[in-house]
């Protein structure tokens, strides 16, 4: 088991180094840019431009902005980024806005014009349209992960965690297999907290968990975290069990890879001698979903496996999972019935 852990460590440090050494200055591989396409640029001196990629030469590139066109030297380039914008009338369209009426309609594009009565309002279509403001609910930034159809749950798998985070002020509340609820929350765009509890009918004691995460490395296509989760029951008769662990994701919206390892620190007789594995996988379908895989490794001698497959559904707000799980015991025989136990979950973030 100990080859396996080191493994594991060994392949998430390689994806780290291997992303930050195509990130980093003066080593990117300006080769995989096409023109044509749009990006944002982070600069040394902490300046962002954000454009279409015109040209490309030994020693600077092009970038066009709304404004003008820019030339940037290669080696005042920290890191570029894919930039994913709707495109009208060949202009770049970087304000982006989401007005929500108060009978519930919604409209998404830009603010023409407006005074302390009324704004204009330019949809998608191309429409303009007069909107008088005491009938504005909301007007919030519209954000182009959604445009492009990015699922509002890519911070964990069916149960299990990803390495990315939730940003700041943002969250979710979820319900799984019917009877346990959880709610999580980003405190800031790298740490968020989480907690839930079972609610089994008739059960004297529930099942309760809080959960605690902190990203400690962001680059474009991978992200690294580590958190700690206790759990316990409400009765609090028993030892409450706590885990440290630490997971890897590697991938982009379209196919992604997580690795996590655990190991429990307390709450168990053999604490820390038997570490827990998962492996999961992510594949988009479309723009409203995906397939996801999430495959439990317990090493302890009387544990066995659990292995999963399933697709969520998402929109802006939200998400379903449906799965099916099969579970094997130490001998590799199934103790799952016939033949899988469902997996059912439905998210709302705010």
């Amino acid at each position: 088991m100990k080859k396996i852990y080191l493994l594991l460590i060994n392949i998430t440090i390689f994806l780290a180094m291997f992303v930050q050494l195509n990130a980093q200055d003066g080593r990117i591989n300006f080769s995989v840019y096409e023109t044509g396409k749009y990006y944002k640029v982070l600069m040394t001196n902490g300046m962002e431009v954000t454009g279409k990629l015109i040209k490309v030469d030994d020693l600077t590139i092009d970038i066009k902005t709304e404004l003008k066109t820019l030339r940037i030297k290669k080696e005042e380039i920290i890191k570029i980024s894919k930039f994913y914008v709707f495109i009208k009338s060949n202009s770049l369209d970087t304000n982006l806005k989401t007005i929500e009426l108060k009978d519930g309609s919604e409209f998404i594009g830009q603010i023409r014009s407006q005074d302390s009565l009324s704004l204009k309002f330019e949809t998608q279509s191309g429409t303009i349209i007069d909107i008088k403001r005491d009938q504005i609910e909301n007007i919030e930034d519209q954000r182009y992960d959604f445009l492009i159809g990015d699922d509002p749950n890519k911070t964990r798998l069916f149960l299990a965690p990803t390495g990315k985070s939730l940003k700041a002020g943002t969250g979710y509340f979820s319900v799984n297999e019917l009877l346990f609820p959880m709610i999580a929350y980003g405190i800031t765009d790298f740490f968020s907290v989480a907690g839930g509890m079972t609610i089994i009918p008739g059960a004297t004691d529930q099942l309760f968990y809080l959960n605690g995460k902190a990203r400690v490395l962001h680059l474009e296509e991978f992200d690294l975290s580590a958190g700690i989760l206790y759990t316990n029951i409400t009765s609090g008769d028993e030892n409450g069990l706590t885990i440290l662990y630490a997971n890897s994701t590697y991938g982009t919206r379209d196919a992604a890879l997580t690795l996590t390892a655990g190991l429990s620190v307390s709450g168990t007789e053999n604490s820390g001698q038997y570490p827990i594995f998962i492996i999961g996988g992510e594949l988009k379908l479309s723009n409203s979903a995906k397939l996801l895989s999430e495959n439990w490794i317990l090493t302890s001698p009387e544990s066995g496996k659990i292995f999963s497959l399933g697709v969520r559904f998402y929109g802006k707000k939200v998400a379903g999972d449906f799965g099916l799980m099969y579970f094997v015991d130490e001998d590799g025989e199934s103790i799952s019935g016939w033949p899988f136990v469902p997996w059912v979950g439905l998210s709302y973030n705010f």
